[in-house]
């Protein structure tokens, strides 16, 4: 039986949020299901003390176990020491940076080691390499880069039909704000015109910090005359996406998910990177940039958000634009490139 050990965390800390988790999973799923992999056994690597407890509580969810222990600070000697106590076949690596010598550490230990989206020096020494999202690197025989390695991101998305008034819109900036774009967007909803429902996605706070974005988002909505809904982890988050006219992201996972279902985005980025997503989402004309590079501006935002919301045309072309971007063959692609690569590191025909 093949064991495989998925390394991934989600917290509300920055660049982590919850993407890695739930990509992993469904990742997971989709092995489970594929020849290849359907008698292995998938264990999850992911740190369970705060602030990264939401981890352990998708995976569990997503009914699969946890390797219980907290020594997971990325790329050091614990974290090595404990994904091998698992004696795993294969490892799946699924975060921004892992360095040469970690990853040297499992290959030396005769782990088959995959990495996705990753940024360090370790990817070079893994037997395949991932970047769906993040594609500043050369493609090489191990290393496949490019949006048709994407994965649905919901099965729960329906393609959304352009209305000739949009008025409602999707405001989502990931698991964790880190930058209060929440709190930033609130403040320019009075300057914006034409939207007349605002559904506002939080994560991660607590019932003191909820409260307090609840009563802003009612001062506002007095003030602006429209109707605003702040929601923390809405079970219906792909329902409401997928319902509204319109959305404010920043560059994670959602940003893709607007594209799947053929609503029209502004991106805000919260890092670096998620400008990077944002930058090829525009390029590829499902997404309008709503600051300048990593700078917000209030003015670009507002008014940009009352032009898209008008303009029946744009948000038409835009929507049919971003169902080009994921054609729904990510997620089978990814498994059989694993399956194949694997197969072949043992040994067997491709």
């Amino acid at each position: 039986m093949t064991r495989i050990v998925i390394r991934a965390d989600a917290g509300t800390v920055p660049k982590i949020g919850t993407g890695h988790i739930v990509r992993t999973i469904k990742l997971t799923d989709a092995l489970r299901r594929s020849p290849a992999f359907q008698d292995s056994e998938v264990l999850f690597a992911t740190r369970e003390h705060p602030p990264y407890e939401l981890g352990g509580r998708l995976v569990g969810q997503a009914g699969y176990t946890v390797i219980s222990n907290s020594d997971l600070e990325p790329n050091s000697k614990s974290e090595l020491r404990s994904i091998l106590r698992a004696q795993p076949n294969v490892v799946i690596l699924d975060r921004l940076e892992t360095e040469a010598a970690f990853v040297l550490g499992l290959k030396n230990a005769g782990i088959f080691v995959v990495t996705f989206d990753d940024l360090g020096k370790g990817q070079l020494y893994a037997d395949l390499a991932v970047h769906p999202l993040l594609q500043n690197v050369e493609p090489k025989p191990k290393v496949f880069v490019g949006y048709e390695y994407l994965f649905p991101i919901s099965d729960e998305i329906i393609r959304s039909e352009t209305r000739k008034h949009a008025s409602k819109v999707f405001v989502s900036f990931g698991g964790f704000d880190h930058r209060q774009l929440n709190t930033y967007f609130l403040n320019l909803i009075p300057k914006i015109h034409g939207p007349k429902r605002y559904e506002i996605i939080v994560s991660g706070l607590d019932s003191h910090n909820l409260n307090n974005m609840v009563d802003f988002a009612s001062t506002v909505e007095a003030r602006s005359h429209v109707e605003i809904v702040v929601h923390q982890r809405p079970i219906d988050f792909y329902k409401l996406l997928c319902t509204s006219d319109m959305a404010i992201v920043s560059g994670g996972l959602t940003a893709f998910g607007c594209a799947q279902a053929g609503v029209p985005a502004i991106g805000v980025p919260q890092y670096e990177h998620q400008l990077e997503n944002l930058k090829r989402l525009e390029k590829h004309g499902c997404l309008k940039s709503g600051a300048r590079n990593m700078e917000l501006d209030s003015e670009l935002l507002s008014s940009l958000v009352t032009d898209m919301s008008m303009n029946y045309t744009e948000r038409f072309a835009m929507s049919q634009a971003g169902m080009k971007v994921i054609d729904g063959k990510g997620l089978a692609r990814t498994v059989n490139l694993i399956a194949q690569t694997y197969r072949s590191w043992c040994g067997g025909p491709q």
